[in-house]
């Protein structure tokens, strides 16, 4: 397939009169980690003081009602924010590691802010960001995954960045990623309980008494509110897990807290932007990973220094996640990468109305029960549960929750409301298709699928959706979508969606830490996890062979194995040589790892410290761990030369490694090699391989400027026989909504669609739009390019930019 991305280009346009390019506000991008809509006081909550700090940021600027996050699961969550892409683009369909990463995606939130000069921090939660470690687009990373339980931790960090970004004379934008009120909650085991915290104790602890019963929840029997979690030893309310819950809610307003005071002590809280978010709804039955109401919806706060009138409410419009990454570029005042399926909701922030603004949104569940839900502007949800079956139960983080094994225990109870008996009978098995009136019913307790009074909303919401899916590229959901009754159609989704990540799995595109960062230009000589196959390397030569049990798990089931005796040589080379006279350096990134020790076999019994030391060398003696040294080499079409070399313990693990072209450069008959010598007997896997070079584009000269009126085209190349890449990149713009500009390339005999920019299905008029496509020769060998306005109104164009560089 050609390969295509789009991507930020840097070019700015004047929209607004106090966009942040002018202002250099810093910026501060809170998300907190299952945090219920219902829990803020600001919305609502009667526990008194909850979120005093959470208020503050809502209270000094806007509130957006109607906003939805498009997964109810931490990592989809993140990356649909994070991306501004459905998961069928930007890939993130699940938790797992493997498969779930993607380091292709160039344009991400932070990655905006840095490319318009800010100092980017991130803090907490770094792990279920998108793309993976290096986490691309943020210059430093403040403290690490869990670290944002600790309110103290997020002073101290904070004013970290805050000191870095006046050092480096910055402005910053700072994502800080809050854990809580993630479990563990303060104060409760799931195996025990309640207990006694000794430690980080949130500013007030609640009582049982002060926390209302959540609002979603079916109406129980008084009796059937108690119960013992799953080793416990005496009676627990459900109310005691629930407290734990809010108690944790206010460790999270503590530490938002901190974070407000670090910036209120440096005087800079008044030149700083504050935006709030959840990542889903509370890991309470019926919240996280249910596309219900209280999975979905989510506080948007925005703070905006001048813009933002204290108090605001936007309560006209639905906003989903997908819509927060073209907003920032939006205010940042650069062009909206083209290829994002969001829109930017800037006007309303800035108190204006946005015509044809999508009246829906549009969500997305993948990973374990699959489903697609839609929510609209006026108040409707409509829910399609592709898993359903009748006997396939419902699997979720919640179902491990004191609260779910009373309402389980409750359906056997006579005494319990038939209503609470339906809902939990729903929650666990669903339904093909469910449709709630939102306004009326925001717990979901009453699906109007088969009210003959709504048959006519159902229609409607059912055409929206499927014409969503169907623009978006949701392919996968369709066969559900479009006959939510029939079983088969319904397995038929379940199957796609499984098949799309197994094939991902073993993709090294999409594979976490499969050493790629789309910012690094370099040019990728192979990119191989080898699962089944080597790319460009030579895996047959003695000692050498493709495995596949060994290597990384997170990178799949595939990889090189080095077998070597003692005193062996093994060299893993590629098969053919290169003309890399123009390579001005090389990179090696790799995986190298010794065999996983077998599991020891459970014996009765304990055993004492000597027979576990026993056990332990007996392990190793079968798997002896591999001595000797690496070398990583080039060869110049004459001899071998080593770039660097070192013991193997050096090179153990991942790897990135870097090096330039020799002094009098590379031949035209280069190879590349990696070379192990053995000290003892061994086995060593190669994963997750990739060689890249870093080679000079040339330019090719484009008009600056250019207006098409309806129907014109404009040739950007009609020949380049020599080139073995293309880049192109152009901004553009348009009054009306009905324009359609085409990037197109000539291949066999007819002119084909690279980029279809459509403003009738994402793009808005009036906002000013980035592009980019890469070609390369190997998909069409004489290359002829246009850019041709299709629509009836015209297209301008310009910071238009074409340039090549040679392959191998």
């Amino acid at each position: 397939m050609t390969y295509l991305r789009l991507a930020l280009i840097f070019s700015a346009c004047l929209v607004y009169g106090d966009t942040l390019d002018k202002t250099k506000l810093n910026v501060v991008f809170i998300t907190l980690d299952d945090l219920s809509y219902e829990s803020l006081g600001v919305n609502g909550c009667k526990v008194p003081e909850i979120s005093p700090h959470m208020d503050r940021i809502a209270k000094s600027g806007m509130r957006f009602e109607g906003f939805h996050v498009q997964a109810s699961n931490c990592i989809p969550s993140r990356a649909l924010m994070m991306t501004g892409l459905y998961q069928q683009h930007n890939k993130i369909f699940s938790l797992g590691k493997a498969g779930a990463g993607n380091q292709v995606i160039r344009n991400t939130i932070p990655t905006a802010f840095r490319d318009a000069g800010y100092h980017t921090g991130i803090m907490g939660k770094n792990s279920h960001h998108n793309p993976f470690d290096p986490y691309t687009g943020f210059d430093m990373e403040y403290e690490g995954y869990g670290s944002t339980k600790y309110p103290d931790k997020v002073y101290e960090k904070t004013k970290a960045a805050i000191a870095n970004s006046a050092k480096l004379k910055q402005p910053l934008f700072f994502n800080l990623n809050i854990y809580d009120p993630h479990v563990g909650w303060y104060g409760w085991s799931r195996i025990s309980g309640t207990h006694k915290e000794t430690e980080n104790h949130p500013s007030r602890i609640f009582t049982p008494d002060e926390i209302p019963y959540p609002s979603w929840f079916p109406p129980l029997a008084e009796n059937a509110k108690t119960g013992r979690t799953k080793r416990g030893t005496k009676d627990i309310h459900l109310m005691e897990e629930v407290t734990a819950y809010y108690n944790t809610v206010k460790r999270a307003d503590d530490s938002i807290g901190q974070m407000l005071r670090a910036f209120d002590e440096a005087g800079i809280t008044d030149k700083t932007v504050f935006v709030l978010i959840s990542d889903h709804g509370a890991e309470l039955p019926g919240g996280k990973t249910t596309l219900y109401n209280e999975g979905t919806h989510s506080p948007l706060f925005v703070s905006w220094p001048g813009v933002t009138k204290a108090g605001s409410i936007h309560d006209s419009e639905v906003i989903g996640s997908i819509d927060l990454l073209p907003t920032f570029y939006d205010m940042l005042n650069l062009p909206i990468p083209a290829e994002l399926d969001g829109r930017s909701f800037l006007p309303m922030i800035l108190g204006q109305q946005i015509p044809s603004w999508r009246p829906f949104v549009y969500i997305q569940q993948n990973d374990r029960n699959k489903a697609r839900a839609i929510q609209t502007k006026d108040g409707f949800l409509y829910i399609i549960n592709a898993w359903h079956d009748g006997e396939t139960k419902f699997g979720s983080v919640s179902t491990g929750t004191l609260s779910w094994s009373l309402f389980k225990a409750a359906q056997q109870s006579p005494e319990n409301d038939p209503l609470a008996t339906a809902w939990i009978n729903k929650l666990e098995f669903r339904t093909p298709h469910e449709l709630y009136d939102i306004k009326n019913d925001p717990s979901c307790f009453k699906n109007l699928v088969n009210d003959p009074a709504y048959k006519d909303k159902l229609s409607e919401i059912r055409k929206t959706m499927i014409q969503e899916a169907s623009i978006s590229g949701d392919d996968i959901a369709l066969a559900a979508l479009r006959n939510p009754e029939s079983a088969e159609a319904r397995t038929e989704t379940v199957k796609a969606i499984d098949a799309s990540k197994a094939s991902r799995m073993s993709d090294p595109n999409y594979a976490r830490r499969a050493h790629y960062d789309p910012l690094d230009g370099k040019l990728v000589l192979d990119n191989t996890l080898f699962e089944g196959e080597s790319g460009i390397w030579n895996s047959s030569a003695p000692g050498l062979s493709l495995s596949k049990t060994g290597g990384s798990k997170e990178l799949g089931p595939g990889a090189i194995k080095f077998s070597g005796q003692e005193g062996q040589s093994l060299r893993f080379e590629t098969k053919q040589s290169f003309d890399a006279t123009t390579f001005k350096s090389i990179e090696f990134a790799f995986t190298l790892t010794p065999p996983q020790a077998p599991k020891a076999k459970k014996a009765k019994g304990k055993k004492n410290t000597k027979d576990k030391l026993a056990a332990r060398n007996e392990r190793r003696k079968q798997n002896p761990m591999p001595q000797g040294s690496v070398s990583i080499e080039y060869h110049d079409g004459t001899q071998w030369h080593s770039f660097t070399k070192g013991n193997l313990n050096k090179f153990l693990n991942e790897q990135k490694l870097q090096f330039p072209a020799p002094n009098a450069g590379f031949s035209k008959a280069t190879k590349f090699a990696i070379s192990i010598k053995s000290s003892n007997s061994g086995i060593l896997y190669l994963d997750g391989m990739r060689l890249a070079a870093d080679v000079n584009w040339e330019s090719i000269s484009a008009p600056a400027r250019q207006v098409l009126k309806a129907g014109e085209s404009l040739d950007l190349i009609t020949d380049l026989s020599d080139y073995s890449e293309v880049e192109l990149s152009y901004n553009f713009i348009s009054d009306k909504s009905a324009s359609q500009l085409l990037l197109e390339s000539y291949k066999d005999g007819k002119w084909q669609v690279i980029n279809n920019h459509d403003y009738r299905d994402v793009l808005q008029a009036d906002k000013k739009y980035a592009a980019f496509a890469k070609i390369s020769s190997s998909e069409t060998p004489v290359l002829k390019l246009r850019l041709r306005n299709s629509a009836s109104s015209p297209v301008r164009i310009n910071a238009l930019s074409v340039q090549k560089r040679p392959s191998f």
